[in-house]
């Protein structure tokens, strides 16, 4: 019987290269999918997200009903049920995307008329800011000017009393 090889000296770990990392794989994202999620989301974009939704319980209902078919008897039952349960989903959730679009566009509408109403009103303040401004600085002069005269009169007064006096 040949002797038992012994076994290699291993090297040690400092003697090894350090493994290399691979760069993170960038994401697929695109540039538009990026921005769409730092900004509000237009109407387009709710419309393709309603239309993917839709599509979606729509190939459910379909992959669903392949699966009724090649059911069990007894599973078949519970198949139905779920089938019915997923043609509701997908009307409520046409509705209630009917409902998102219009509450959208009451929103778009109303930030526009408060947005243009704000240019108006920050006119309209200007405006009155300044003769607000106007008429201040009218009744400041003419404070100014009755004091002036009172302080005058009540001058002529006290040197007319001195004058009499002596």
């Amino acid at each position: 019987m040949p002797p038992a090889k012994k076994p290699a000296a291993r090297k040690t770990t400092a003697a090894r290269k350090p493994a290399t990392r691979k760069p993170a794989a960038r994401s697929t994202s695109s540039a538009s999918s990026r921005n769409a999620s730092k900004s509000a989301p237009s109407r387009r974009e709710i419309e393709r997200a309603h239309a993917r939704l839709e599509k979606l319980l729509g190939d459910a209902g379909t992959a669903l009903q392949s699966v009724t078919k090649s059911a069990s008897k007894s599973a078949q039952g519970t198949y139905k049920v779920l089938g019915k349960t997923l043609k509701s989903v997908e009307r409520d959730a046409k509705k209630a995307n009917r409902d998102a679009l219009k509450e959208f566009d009451k929103a778009a509408k109303s930030a526009t008329n408060t947005a243009s109403s704000a240019v108006s009103k920050t006119a309209g303040r200007a405006r009155s800011t300044t003769s607000r401004a106007r008429s201040t600085a009218s009744r400041a002069r003419s404070a100014t000017s009755r004091a002036t005269g009172a302080r005058a009169s009540s001058a002529r007064s006290r040197s007319r009393s001195s004058g009499s006096s002596s």
